[in-house]
């Protein structure tokens, strides 16, 4: 029985991520401060903790093994196309022709192929 108690109890790393994750989330949920200093923050924090409370397996520097990867870049250039697309308006005339060529073929009795 003391040895299921010891499984089951969580140590101090487990709960400093558990405060950890609940002042990330709070911090999303503020509207003046942005997303993107929050989730800087959470892994400076990660980082700094792990350094001066080390646990068996994991070293400061794991997470940042991951910002490299190919697909993180691709999908992060796209978000920064995409953003780039809304704020300049460069896609408002497409979308105007768009929105006027369905408005034709959504009435229209004519048969598609």
């Amino acid at each position: 029985m003391n040895e299921l108690t010891a499984i089951a109890s969580p140590n101090a790393h487990a709960i400093a991520a558990m405060l950890l994750t609940v002042a990330t989330l709070y911090a999303f949920t503020r509207e003046h401060i942005p997303l993107e200093i929050s989730s800087l923050g959470l892994i400076a924090v990660l980082a700094v903790g792990f350094a001066l409370f080390p646990f068996a397996g994991l070293e400061p520097t794991d997470f940042f093994s991951g910002f490299g990867h190919e697909a993180l870049i691709a999908v992060c250039a796209l978000m920064v196309l995409g953003q780039g697309l809304v704020h300049t308006g460069a896609l408002e005339p497409v979308g105007r022709v768009l929105g006027r060529l369905w408005g034709v073929l959504r009435f229209s009795p004519c048969s598609l192929p």
